[in-house]
């Protein structure tokens, strides 16, 4: 039999309840407090051996761990009751009644104690086990970080190693796990840890070598293995190239190479900050800019951020036309190569042409040549105002309007002007290029005095498209859901519809030569709040319409005046013009109020019914993606988590996990990964990878999540109702785009 050593495995029992309290585990913590082999009742032990008690499993267990060597087949169990009662062994079948401290028991097997207190009609039972303790001292696994390879692979059997680290280490992390699951502790390089498993972060900051000594000590407190592993610095690494350089948006000459040193780039005129990326080709690298000498000196200049990062650095341009300067890279062993850059200041744009001048509500005359400088346009007296637009061709150029000092100018300039019965207005326009060079544009606008009196087009009263009567209630439809409650938040916005030489598609263009129809010249415009019938805007605008072979070209131009909305409801906007057949080439579609709403028509469908029929409320429609709204109440694009340090990919973007559930049962309904980038403008459109459906009309709730480096969690959520609100010209309506808040903000 080998030598007993010292050996204690010490357990701290709380007990919070008396016995008959059964609130925290079924019946109680039950009448056993302790169970014990004392040595003194059992020779084989030198130390009293405490039992582990789990008062939660049914029946209660008990657990010993004995030395190695003891004989398990006669060993005398103390049991400390904290009530009277009767102790019996069950485990044989037979009922043997206990003498506490003095019957002993075979425990070589597991043995089932009987626990019968006075006035209970239910006894207690325990299930107690005595094991060895585990003698294995033997690793099963040690691992190091990445780069850092053991030499030879590891082995349970192999006790010396050695690993070569990146030249630049401070610090080494070791991770061990033992064989067995019972080790008693693990130290590493001096430094203990208890149970099977340890990891330390080693000191590592000097010198070229290192011994780091695991050493382990088993269960049962004797037995012992020691592995060390000799670390070795590795060489520097030498790598002072660059894989990029480059200024987004602007070409440099030559074309980047890793063996040239010497570039230019021609940035705009009105530059003020050039955003430089020099990302070398070793993560170990280290890039900086310096001035470069023009002329026997050397200008200095500032710059922030890194040029190695994603976002590369900003650099002021400072005064005069050039910037020279060098690019560093520093390789890890302290060699540099150079970069000679030259960024010139273009000059500037002599550009003074309009790229278009157009009117809502009046024709110009003659049409728009951007080298005819005066143009008329007429009015009838029942048309009061007249509204102008103006886009320079050149996007540095301003537009400004004479007589309008103060007013801000930009590229595009759109005035609305209102003109008395029998009068005369003239706008001019004043296309100022970068060079300071001017081009005037006039126009004459000229309202008949005589009253003309203008017919609409006929329209079918069966169609709801021009009620005389604005109807407040949702259309009549068991599926309508009923409208959101109308709130206070108002946003007053311009509706504006365009179509430029759009062409009828064969089918309409087939149709209406069927019916022997011909296309009105006057187009009705209206804007109701979705699937109701209440009126917001209605108007008419004038259509041109083409001839084009066997089909026509349709140009359409309207922009309405301010028109008050809920933000907080989508609207439809309707254009139907009517053929003198009964019929209606007719285009709808929904979305969020806005500053200002532009539709492109992007096709003509042909019936006789313009009224559109959304998917019914509950009928499943596929959903694609969603749309960056900006939250309510903020009126700043600008975006919080843009400071963050997220983890990116190569194309600068980090992810954000979006997870759609049910409101009501808190379930999954769908998961997707959105890479977004700092700087993205609301409005994106952001798409799924996978295509998932929802009930229309359905309200989900929606989170977004992203961490970043630093462990801080950022979170965004809200709720969405799954609303269609586009046509498609082949297969009736375009898949769903949610419209999402999906500004982070930091949750911990």
């Amino acid at each position: 039999m080998k030598k007993l050593m010292l050996f204690a495995l010490v357990v701290i029992i709380a007990v919070t309840g008396l016995s008959s309290c059964r609130s925290l585990f079924g019946r109680g913590p039950g009448p056993v407090d302790s169970f014990i082999l004392l040595s003194s009742r059992n020779p084989g032990l030198s130390q009293d051996v405490i039992g582990l008690i789990n008062r939660k499993a049914d029946p209660k267990r008990i657990e010993l761990v004995v030395p190695p060597g003891i004989d398990m087949r006669n060993l005398v169990a103390s049991l400390s009751l904290n009530t009277e009662a009767v102790i019996t062994v069950i485990s044989t079948g037979n009922r043997i009644v206990q003498q506490n401290g003095i019957s002993s028991n075979d425990f070589s097997v597991p043995v089932t104690y009987l626990i019968e207190v006075s006035g209970e009609d239910e006894g207690w039972h325990y299930l107690v086990s005595v094991r060895e303790a585990d003698q294995n001292a033997r690793l099963g696994n040690l691992i190091l970080p990445e780069g850092c390879r053991l030499n030879p692979a590891f082995s349970p059997d192999i006790e010396t190693y050695s690993a070569e680290v990146p030249y630049a280490t401070r610090n080494i992390r070791v991770e061990v796990r033992g064989e067995s699951r019972y080790l008693k502790s693990i130290s590493i390089g001096g430094i203990t840890s208890h149970g099977s498993t340890g990891a330390v972060s080693v000191d590592f900051q000097s010198g070229q070598e290192r011994a780091i000594v695991v050493e382990t000590m088993a269960e049962d407190g004797f037995s012992r293995q020691s592995y060390t592993i000799i670390l070795k610095r590795g060489d520097p690494d030498r790598n002072n190239m660059l894989a990029v350089l480059s200024i987004p948006g602007i070409e440099l000459s030559p074309s980047f190479t890793v063996d040239r040193r010497s570039y230019t780039m021609d940035v705009p005129f009105s530059t003020r900050e050039v955003p430089l990326i020099a990302r070398p080709q070793s993560r170990y690298a280290r890039v900086i800019l310096t001035p470069a000498p023009e002329g026997g000196r050397a200008d200095a200049f500032e710059y922030k951020g890194d040029p190695a990062s994603t976002r590369g650095a900003l650099i002021a341009f400072p005064g005069g036309d050039t910037l020279p300067l060098v690019v560093n890279v520093t390789a890890q062993d302290g060699s540099v190569r150079r970069y000679a850059l030259v960024i010139r200041r273009s000059a500037p744009d002599s550009n003074v042409f309009l790229s278009s001048l157009s009117s809502a509500g009046g024709v110009l005359n003659p049409r728009f040549s951007h080298r005819i400088a005066s143009y008329t346009i007429r009015l009838p007296a029942g048309v009061e105002r007249v509204r102008l637009s103006a886009i320079a061709a050149s996007p540095v150029a301003n537009v400004l309007v004479a007589d309008r000092p103060g007013e801000r100018s930009s590229a595009n300039r759109t005035i609305e002007i209102a003109v008395a019965p029998g009068q005369r207005k003239v706008v001019t326009f004043i296309v100022a290029a970068e060079d300071g060079s001017q081009r005037l544009y006039r126009v004459s606008v000229i309202r008949e005095a005589a009253p003309v009196v203008v017919s609409p087009p006929a329209v079918d009263e069966t169609v709801a498209v021009s009620p005389p009567v604005v109807d407040e209630t949702p259309v009549a439809d068991e599926t309508t859901p009923a409208a959101p409650p109308i709130i206070s938040s108002t946003v007053e916005g311009i509706i504006a519809v365009e179509a430029k030489g759009l062409r009828l598609e064969p089918r309409e263009a087939e149709a209406l030569a069927e019916h022997g129809d011909s296309i009105g010249e006057r187009a009705l415009i209206t804007v109701r709040y979705y699937r109701t019938n209440e009126v917001i805007l209605q108007d008419t605008s004038s259509v041109r319409i083409r001839k084009q072979g066997k089909t026509y070209a349709i140009t359409l131009d309207y922009r309405s005046n301010i028109v008050p909305m809920n933000r907080d409801r989508l609207i439809e906007v309707e254009v139907v013009i009517a053929t003198d057949g009964g019929h209606y080439l007719h285009y709808t579609e929904a979305m969020l109020p806005d500053d200002e709403i532009m539709i492109e028509l992007p096709f003509l469908l042909f019936g006789q019914n313009s009224r559109v029929t959304w998917p019914g409320i509950g009928t499943p429609v596929r959903v694609i993606g969603y749309l960056s709204l900006l939250p309510p109440g903020k009126d700043t694009g600008a975006r919080e988590a843009d400071s963050e340090d997220f983890e990116k990919n190569e194309k600068g973007e980090y992810g954000i996990v979006l997870e759609i559930t049910d409101p009501a049962t808190g379930r999954l309904l769908g998961s997707e990964k959105i890479w977004s980038r700092p700087g993205l403008s609301r409005g994106h459109t952001f798409s799924f990878e996978e295509v998932i459906e929802f009930p229309e009309g359905a309200v989900v709730r929606y989170a977004f999540t992203a961490r970043a480096r630093n462990g801080r969690v950022w979170q965004a959520a809200g709720t969405a109702r799954v609303w269609t609100t586009k046509l498609a010209y082949d297969a009736g309506f375009m898949p769903v785009l949610f419209f999402l808040v999906d500004d982070l903000a930091p949750a911990y």
